[in-house]
């Protein structure tokens, strides 16, 4: 070998070497922890977008939190967190702490964990609603369309005018699906319903959500809705003489004489399970999305509405758990009266998670 293959030799090695050692210098261990999650050492982790006084998607994970408290499962969190580069702050501040199973409960941190997760391999984190997942992270995400439907129904049965307001937050399949939803299971009880939506561009904005209700209510809407992280709509309906379903967690104490029911998420039924696994040594990542035959999503109890109504519901939702009643077959109408769903054809679950369009009912434009 000449001099010159001698130390081209010599530079590729040095350089495989030096990849090796960046490598392994960027994979990082919690402190105190070996790398093995056990029942004594589990620490899980929570970050919050919000104020889980006053944000009502927070306390729907808080609760989550508050059971695993309760199952003798050692937890902190950090609430009001931006989806910016707060994100990294709070998980350096619970790896810090030595939380070895950590749960970010917003779409926007899914960057921020997965790079973290590459760092940290033996921790286990679960973004919520992530798109991807790796061999330390999992998506999770649940069917709230589902519930969506029968609180819709419920809207439906209860207008007198057959005007039904709904404040959106942000034009996303899940959204837009939610919708969807609501406004079938509505036109399912009142075949003439109306859903006027008005996009507020953000998921948390009291004042907005305010403004938004106030204009619904002034159109006429004798029910109103929402996808939004505060249930200032609730008041202003309330106010008004204006009854309402909510979204995410009861809320019927805001005002219980004007309340119907609400569409709800129960984080229990995966973080349970997640845990449990993760103990158990069969803890694979995963893409989570839970339905309510699952336990993941669920509606409020039926207040303020007539018994033939509640029994339409009630039936409804024993057919979605068994399967009997899927929300989106066909045939469905889109907003332009095309054909949306063919007779007999139901979605598959790529083409609810990529939903950009319109049912027949909704006034309002897609943006």
């Amino acid at each position: 070998m000449n001099v010159k293959s001698v130390r081209y030799s010599i530079l590729i090695s040095s350089l495989l070497l030096s990849a090796s050692l960046l490598f392994l210098s960027c994979t990082r261990k919690v402190k105190g922890f070996t790398g093995v999650i056990t029942r004594e050492n589990i620490h899980a982790g929570f970050i919050y977008s919000g104020e889980k006084e006053e944000d009502v998607f927070t306390q729907a994970f808080e609760k989550a939190r508050i059971n695993l408290e309760k199952d003798g499962i050692k937890t902190s969190y950090i609430e009001n967190i931006s989806e910016t580069s707060d994100c990294d702050r709070a998980l350096n501040i619970l790896l810090e702490k030595g939380c070895n199973v950590i749960y970010a409960t917003r779409y926007g941190f899914s960057d921020t964990v997965f790079k973290y997760a590459e760092k940290y391999p033996d921790v286990r984190f679960s973004c919520f609603a992530s798109e991807k997942t790796s061999k330390n992270v999992s998506s999770f995400s649940a069917k709230i369309y589902e519930a969506r439907y029968l609180t819709g129904m419920a809207a439906g049965a209860k207008s007198s005018t057959g005007k039904i307001g709904y404040i959106a937050s942000i034009p996303i399949p899940e959204v837009i699906r939610g919708l969807n939803a609501f406004t079938l299971g509505a036109r399912k009880m009142n075949p003439e319903a109306i859903v006027e939506v008005i996009w507020t561009d953000t998921w948390y904005d009291p004042y907005l959500d305010e403004k938004a209700a106030k204009i619904l209510i002034d159109k006429g809407c004798d029910v109103l809705s929402w996808h939004q992280n505060s249930a200032e709509a609730q008041k202003v309906a309330a106010e008004n003489n204006v009854y309402s379903t909510g979204f995410i967690s009861s809320t019927r104490d805001i005002a219980p004489d004007y309340y119907l029911t609400a569409a709800i998420y129960n984080w229990e039924s995966y973080i349970k399970d997640d845990v449990k696994k993760i103990l158990e040594g069969s803890w694979t990542e995963r893409n989570y999305w839970g339905s309510m035959a699952e336990g993941a999503v669920d509606i409020d109890g039926l207040y303020n509405i007539d018994s033939v109504a509640m029994l339409d519901i009630n039936d409804a939702k024993k057919d979605i758990i068994s399967g009997k009643l899927k929300i989106f077959q066909g045939p469905v109408f889109g907003q332009e009266y095309n054909l949306a769903i063919e007779e007999g054809k139901n979605l598959s679950d790529m083409e609810l998670l990529t939903m950009k369009w319109y049912t027949r009912g909704i006034l309002g434009i897609l943006k």
